[in-house]
């Protein structure tokens, strides 16, 4: 069975009955494995900031300079570099302008 909605196509698969069937809204991805995915959003976070300064440092840009172009505070980009406070979308956008890549490109760690 395929589930169908918004004009995609969705194979799924159930932990408790045969590839492709749904019990009690417990579908999962075919091939989905839970230990190749584990990870929390604290580590997200970590990861991010981790990839948000190398990006700002790649370009020779101070916090100061970077907070400046992205119109954020020096404070608050020291705690997104250190993966204590995670940015909005607006923040985001902000980001990859300063940085001048696309928005995609500050998830690529």
């Amino acid at each position: 069975m395929e589930p169908q909605g918004a004009g995609i196509t969705v194979a799924v698969q159930s932990s408790q009955g045969p590839p492709g069937l749904c019990f009690a809204g417990l579908a999962t991805p075919v091939g989905y494995r839970p230990e190749k995915t584990s990870f929390s959003v604290a580590s997200l976070r970590v990861q991010f900031g981790k990839h948000l300064r190398r990006l700002r440092l790649a370009r020779d840009m101070t916090q100061e300079q970077f907070a400046e172009a992205a119109s954020v505070s020096v404070d608050f980009l020291s705690l997104e570099e250190r993966g204590i406070n995670s940015p909005s979308f607006e923040t985001m956008e902000r980001f990859a302008k300063a940085l001048k890549v696309r928005v995609a490109e500050l998830f690529n760690f």
